[in-house]
């Protein structure tokens, strides 16, 4: 996949040098233990189709270790994020920012993403030591707080990551790890009681965030101050966390994500918009229509992931914006697509209003039943799709109908713009 289809951060970064010596070493492993866990992950569900299917049984505590897989794989997605400086942040703000306000706010950012990040180590490192004193088993004598290691392994190599790339040069890393140490230590040794610290706490990640701190620093920096306000211990943070990646169905979001890699890798996006445009794009707004059904059926693949973004913006962005649609209304009709896996379920759309039976409504078709769709009801899809299939905005205006009796006037029932109307006056059989 191209490097222009990948997710950024917002700060603008200097490109990475190329690693040699020990940092190549590193980021080799790094990258053959990640597609090791993501295989093995993969390949445990087939085994057990395979093994219940044949022998009646199956690999004894297999749905814990998958569990744990993907507690794994999601501290080493992380890490690799932070290698290659990917952490996902919501701030822009960076983009505008010039010379020393830029190195300032990365500094500042990162300083206190880092901070964050030791927090959660020190948290997660507290849960280990309670687990590894209960002795809790996962299977095959392998103990649940040998794979909860990588907790604060995990977080411990992301706040050392954030800190390298604070900056270029070392004078800016030794201030970034100076803020960061002072942040450690005002949460260890606060001059006041927390309490009256959570609101100065909350403004100071606010403006970490707007700076550019990633996403997971919001999240958990926010409940790192509150529990640090209400004195409560910070390990029930690491607890959560560890319950809710170990989830029994979340196993399924990682390899969803990897079929839809493999598709999109393969040249299944291509292909399958081939198909749609071959279908379909010979229609008034076919290029619209493409875009839907090719985001929604490719998404039912890639379980309505931002996969389907990555392997698909790219090719139908130009061909909407070929059609002369705007930028705009290209992005605000892939985006949400991409995110809806079952185009069918648009029609739910069609709700008609519900009518008293002492005052039926005139435009009502004869012998049509109450709640039927008829001359009144909600048809907002309708009119979106009539300006989808429409296409962009020509230049000539168009001649408006001329008006037509109440009693013919046609009842806004259907998708297809021009198969969707027709006299009120037909027969109920007509539909």
């Amino acid at each position: 996949m191209s490097d222009d289809l990948r997710p950024k951060t917002s700060a603008p970064f200097l490109p990475l040098p190329a690693a040699t010596g020990w940092r190549r070493g590193v980021r080799t492993a790094e990258n053959l233990l990640t597609a090791l866990v993501l295989a093995v992950l993969m390949l445990l569900p087939l085994e057990e189709i395979v093994m219940r299917k044949w022998f009646h049984s199956g690999l004894t505590g297999a749905t814990a270790f998958e569990q744990h897989l993907v507690l794994i794989i999601g501290l080493l997605g992380g890490m690799l994020a932070a290698r290659d400086r990917r952490l996902l942040s919501l701030s822009t703000l960076t983009n505008f920012l010039k010379d020393r306000w830029q190195s300032f706010a990365r500094i500042f950012s990162s300083a206190f993403a880092a901070g964050i990040t030791v927090f959660l180590c020190v948290g997660a490192a507290q849960l280990v030591q309670s687990v590894k004193e209960d002795e809790k088993m996962l299977a095959y004598g392998i103990p649940v707080w040998l794979v909860q290691l990588i907790m604060p392994a995990g977080f411990g190599v992301i706040a050392i990551r954030l800190l390298w790339h604070a900056a270029e040069t070392w004078r800016g890393r030794l201030v970034a790890l100076a803020l960061a140490a002072a942040l450690v230590w005002i949460g260890f040794h606060p001059l006041v009681t927390p309490d009256k610290l959570v609101l100065p706490g909350l403004l100071t990640l606010l403006a970490a965030v707007v700076l550019g701190a990633p996403i997971f620093v919001m999240l958990g920096g926010a409940a790192l101050i509150l529990f640090w306000g209400q004195d409560q211990p910070i390990t029930a943070i690491s607890l959560t966390h560890y319950s809710i990646v170990t989830n029994p169905t979340l196993p399924t979001v990682p390899l969803f994500t990897l079929a839809g890699y493999f598709l999109a890798e393969g040249g299944a996006s291509k292909r399958l918009i081939r198909v749609f445009n071959a279908l379909l794009g010979q229609f008034r707004g076919g290029p619209a229509i493409v875009t839907v059904l090719a985001c929604a059926f490719f998404t039912s693949f890639t379980g309505a992931s931002g996969v389907t973004i990555l392997a698909l913006g790219g090719l139908l962005l130009p061909v909407l914006m070929a059609a002369g649609y705007s930028e705009r209304s290209s992005l605000g009709l892939v985006r949400p697509f991409c995110w809806w896996p079952w185009p069918l379920g648009w029609a739910f759309a069609l709700v008609p209003k519900e009518e008293k039976r002492s005052a039926p409504s005139t435009g009502s078709r004869p012998g049509a039943p109450y709640g039927r769709p008829n001359g009144n009801c909600s048809c907002r899809w309708w009119r979106w799709s009539r300006s989808l299939a429409d296409g962009p905005r020509r230049s000539k205006p168009r001649l408006s109908p001329p008006a037509m009796p109440s009693s013919s006037r046609p009842s806004s029932i259907g998708i297809f713009p021009r198969c969707a109307t027709w006299p009120a006056s037909w027969p109920s059989a007509a539909c």
